[in-house]
């Protein structure tokens, strides 16, 4: 049994294109334009292919006006995992706007790099809520049925047709200050010793929300160089193609079948592994 599948198991991965190592003389490359779950994804999935493979180095190609904190957490987490466990270099490039967790992620490169025309920073957290109560039991004279089990739940309180505590305002300025302070925590954590911005400035401006050219970011340490991430890899290695792997390639998702098919196999019944075999080796 075991021979029929290894003849089987050789007979699907060996000499087929979709079983084919990127060469180690490349690039990986990984675009971020917008910072959410599918992202996180993408990027784990970039890394632990040029880890398999032994790149020369990762790229991530950011530009992105918005984002969720939480996963911007996560994929400088991945990063700093990746850059510990297999020494390969992840150079970050920004692009058209790289705002917020965009930036933080920016930040946790070995290298960053911006355009002259780039803008980064916004170091900000907002949160934006609309109370319609009044709108709709005073002047539409509806009726409206709130049934809750606490007048402090954040549900609540965040319900566009529930009646306002009169703490609402201090509490969504309260909880917008501790996400405000964790942002900044990670920010300096990134990349404080290399910000060369005077105290004040730095105070009042960076960290409450500034946004700043490309050329304005390097001066002032918030990013390292001026650079496209095709200039940049060009210059560094010269020797290695370019791989953009955002997205997953046919021949990965072919594989990853194979690979499902392959450990599924010996459910199969024996009879017909064998003339499946013996068929296609004729």
């Amino acid at each position: 049994m075991n021979q029929y599948l290894n003849k089987l198991k050789t007979f699907l991965f060996q000499g087929n294109p979709v079983s084919r190592e990127i060469s180690k003389q490349a690039v990986a490359v990984c675009r971020i334009h917008r910072i959410n779950a599918q992202t996180t994804f993408n990027v784990q999935r970039v890394l632990t292919k040029a880890a398999k493979h032994k790149n020369a180095a990762v790229a991530l190609v950011i530009s992105a006006d918005s984002s969720s904190y939480a996963q911007a957490y996560n994929i400088i987490k991945q990063i700093q995992i990746f850059q510990k466990n297999t020494k390969i270099l992840v150079y970050t490039f920004g692009e058209e706007q790289v705002f917020s967790g965009g930036y933080l992620i920016l930040c946790a490169g070995q290298k960053s790099f911006v355009d002259n025309t780039s803008l980064v920073g916004n170091l900000g957290v907002n949160y934006t809520h609309t109370n319609i109560e009044k709108l709709v039991t005073k002047t539409l004279d509806f009726t409206i049925n709130d049934f809750h089990t606490s007048d402090i739940a954040f549900t609540h309180r965040a319900d566009s047709l529930s009646k306002q505590k009169e703490d609402n305002e201090e509490f969504f300025r309260q909880f917008n200050s501790h996400l405000q302070d964790q942002v900044i925590q990670t920010f300096e954590n990134l990349r404080k010793p290399k910000v060369k911005m005077q105290p004040d400035l730095y105070q009042n401006d960076l960290l409450q929300g500034e946004i700043y050219n490309g050329k304005k970011a390097v001066e002032y340490g918030l990013v390292d160089e001026i650079g496209t991430y095709y200039s940049v890899i060009n210059k560094e290695f010269p020797n290695c193609k370019i791989v953009d792997i955002t997205r997953a390639s046919t021949k990965d998702i072919f594989g990853n079948m194979l690979e499902l098919f392959w450990l599924n196999i010996k459910t199969l019944p024996f009879n017909v592994l064998v003339r499946y075999i013996n068929k296609n080796q004729q």
